[in-house]
Parts: C-alpha cells; sequence; structure tokens
C-alpha cells in the first residue's frame, strides 16, 4: 500500500501487478508477455513463445555452444493457454475482455464461476463490468489466491 500511496499522487499509474508508470511509460517489454503476445529471445538462456509454442535455450554454454545442440519447444494446448491467458491478463489493471476470451477459446469465462466472480466483487478484489474483469489494487495483494480460485 505504501508504494500506491506514495506513487499515485505522483501521476503513476498501477498499470501492472508489480509496476508503476506514467501513462504512455508502460514497460512495451513486459506488456508482451502479459498480453500473451509473441516475442522472441536470441541466446543463452533465451525464451521465446511464437505460433503457439514456447521455445528455450539451455542455460548450459558448453551445450549451447555444441554443433548438436537444438533449442526445447513445448506447444500449448487449449487447456494451457486459457489458464496462462487469464493469469497473464489479470496482472494488469485493465485486466481482459469477456467478448474476447469468448472469442478465442469458445466459452464463457464466467460460465460457472458467476457467484465466485460475484463474492471476490463484493469483497472489493475483482472489478466487473459489462465486458471487462480485472483485479483492484486490493485484488493485486492476493493475486495469486485470486486466480487459484478462478482457475
Amino acid at each position: 500500500y505504501m508504494a500506491s500511496n506514495t506513487l499515485k499522487p505522483l501521476g503513476f499509474k498501477h498499470y501492472e501487478i508489480s509496476n508503476y508508470a506514467m501513462s504512455g511509460k508502460e514497460c512495451r517489454h513486459n506488456l508482451k508477455y502479459w498480453r500473451n503476445l509473441e516475442y522472441i529471445g536470441v541466446g543463452l538462456a533465451a525464451h521465446s513463445y511464437f505460433d503457439g509454442k514456447r521455445f528455450f535455450n539451455t542455460s548450459d554454454l558448453n551445450e549451447y555452444l555444441s554443433s548438436a545442440y537444438t533449442c526445447s519447444v513445448t506447444e500449448t494446448d487449449a487447456e494451457s493457454y486459457a489458464f496462462e491467458y487469464v493469469m497473464m491478463h489479470l496482472r494488469l489493471s485493465d485486466g481482459f475482455s469477456l467478448s474476447e476470451y469468448q472469442r478465442i477459446f469458445g466459452e464463457s469465462f464466467l460460465s460457472g464461476r458467476e457467484e465466485l466472480v460475484n463474492r471476490l466483487s463484493s469483497l472489493g478484489y475483482l472489478s466487473l463490468s459489462s465486458d471487462r474483469i480485472s483485479l483492484t489494487e486490493k485484488g493485486f495483494y492476493i493475486s495469486n489466491w485470486i486466480l487459484t480460485e478462478l482457475l
């Protein structure tokens, strides 16, 4: 609470669970992760997310430099992607669009969660509008518990 009470009056926005910034100065690098956008990492221990797959390089320099080395690849299945989508987007103060979730996953995020979402909203942890769901400032502080409940 101390960071929020200090930074908000100075014009900083709590745009992401662990970051504040002036409007327009948000970290574009991190926003790619939280919005599940593609990114390419190059080099030792680098990670990438491209075409629905996650790629990562070893952190062992000798292995990385060997001519036989290839990066590891994992594909994200629909259930894992839905989990990541919610978890990553709820790190952002603007959360995610319920209609976008419906379009991507073919089902309503709220379906089967209505009572829980309403309870978390009434406790001041979630903000729910006609098309968006997001954590509140209060919800940011217990986000792991909220995510466990929602997912």
